[in-house]
């Protein structure tokens, strides 16, 4: 696997932290952690937008170089 950029990491993280907050929105009730988790589908497709940012840039650099 190439080494990864700056977007593509944020991106995974942002992903693995929606993935976790959709899990605990049904879990938790009554906090101001439920109005976070309650909104994990923005932390969700927004690291996947930024993951596919960074990873079309490698793609573009990639290309340059050939």
């Amino acid at each position: 696997m190439k080494k990864m950029n700056f977007l593509e990491i944020n991106g995974l993280v942002l992903i693995v932290i929606g993935f976790i907050l959709m899990i605990l929105n049904g879990r938790i009730e009554d906090s101001f952690f439920s109005k976070v988790a309650g909104r994990y589908e923005l932390f969700y497709w927004g690291g996947i937008v930024i993951w596919a940012a960074g990873y079309m840039i490698k793609q573009g650099k990639k290309k340059k170089q050939k």
